[in-house]
């Protein structure tokens, strides 16, 4: 008798866990997705905005939003679309260095979405923007690698071909 009790009460005791942890998981999600959202609108608006003093306002009001998806709920989709709109901002800006990072951490955290090969190619554009040709090759070549069935195998080859041709590597680029 002892035991079965015991091991009704455990699996009672499992059960209102699982719905418990359901219900704040699904919390976390909604939530994240509406803050996701609500980013994804202000970014238009911010890069629309023509007054400077506005266009500021808003800026810091997005990044704000931003850093706390990121710091909220690092393992949701609205992370990544943070990461997204983020590096569209500093793409915005010229700054480019930030642009590669977010792309590049975008990449490197959620390596099974279907963003990590865009971000990759778009870290690899950073990259040469900056005149890190390595960098580049190195982002170009991980799609080429990692993600042989997307569709944009094609533009990283073209990236791999172009930068080996500007090296003077033109057997690596004729491959």
């Amino acid at each position: 008798r002892v035991v079965l009790l015991v091991v009704l009460i455990t699996a009672l005791v499992g059960l209102v866990a699982y719905f418990v942890w359901t219900e704040v998981q699904h919390a976390a999600r909604e939530k994240s997705a509406l803050w996701s959202e609500q980013a994804q609108e202000l970014e238009p608006k911010w890069a629309a905005e023509t007054d400077e003093a506005k266009k500021q306002v808003l800026e810091k009001e997005l990044k704000d939003l931003l850093d706390r998806i990121l710091d909220r709920y690092p393992r949701q989709y609205a992370a990544q679309r943070a990461f997204l709109i983020r590096a569209h901002v500093a793409e915005h800006a010229k700054d480019w260095a930030a642009m590669a990072k977010d792309y590049q951490t975008l990449a490197d955290r959620f390596p099974r979405s279907y963003l990590a090969p865009l971000s990759l190619l778009h870290a690899g554009s950073s990259y040469e923007e900056l005149g890190d040709a390595k960098q580049a090759l190195a982002s170009y070549q991980r799609v080429r690698d990692r993600y042989r069935g997307s569709y944009l195998v094609p533009w990283a080859l073209f990236s791999i071909g172009r930068l080996k041709q500007a090296e003077g590597d033109f057997a690596g680029a004729l491959e």
